[in-house]
């Protein structure tokens, strides 16, 4: 079973980018002696630090034989691609389901100049976002002419992406702990 992942290059150096500075201020302030003030620091880079990971590298869009499974920042949603009918990439990716439900990734997206060419009907060659609505179409062809399988009944699995949710939550909490001490 071959798995194709699609995700932004734009958004991976920007967010390598930001996690390796707040890791390098963190390393700093922790070099010189945490303290009250210091600790503040450290928890608040650490917020931004998961946010970015979380908004700028997490999101990816992986496609299965069988199933679509959209890395969102704070979540993902594996869909079977029986049930996608439309893909469509604006500001963001929009999968269309079966029963009208849109979900939506921003782990793929057109920027302005990009979208106003592809509406303009003259997309740039070599177009990631082309490449991957072209394979996910592809993949919704295929599974159109094979008989259902066992994964064909499943519906639609979100699950909520625990790791990130829970060093911003302790971040926050640190945040406030330090404010209040």
């Amino acid at each position: 079973m071959t798995e194709e992942k699609f995700s932004s290059a734009g958004n991976r150096v920007l967010g390598v980018i930001g996690v390796a500075l707040g890791v390098t201020a963190i390393v700093a302030i922790l070099a010189n002696g945490p303290g009250r003030e210091e600790m503040i620091a450290v928890f608040a880079i650490g917020l931004f630090v998961t946010l970015f990971w979380a908004f700028l590298l997490r999101p990816q869009i992986r496609l299965t034989p069988t199933t679509l499974t959209l890395r969102n920042a704070l979540d993902t949603v594996a869909v079977p691609v029986r049930l996608v009918t439309a893909v469509e990439v604006r500001r963001y990716t929009v999968i269309g389901l079966a029963d009208s439900t849109r979900l939506t990734s921003t782990a793929m997206s057109r920027g302005f100049y990009q979208l106003a060419r592809h509406d303009r009907g003259r997309p740039a060659p070599g177009d990631p976002a082309d490449f991957m609505t072209a394979r996910i179409r592809s993949r919704i062809e295929e599974s159109s002419h094979t008989p259902a399988g066992d994964d064909a009944d499943a519906g639609i699995r979100r699950t909520p992406a625990l790791p990130e949710l829970a060093v911003l939550v302790a971040c926050a909490l640190g945040v406030v702990v330090s404010l209040l001490l």
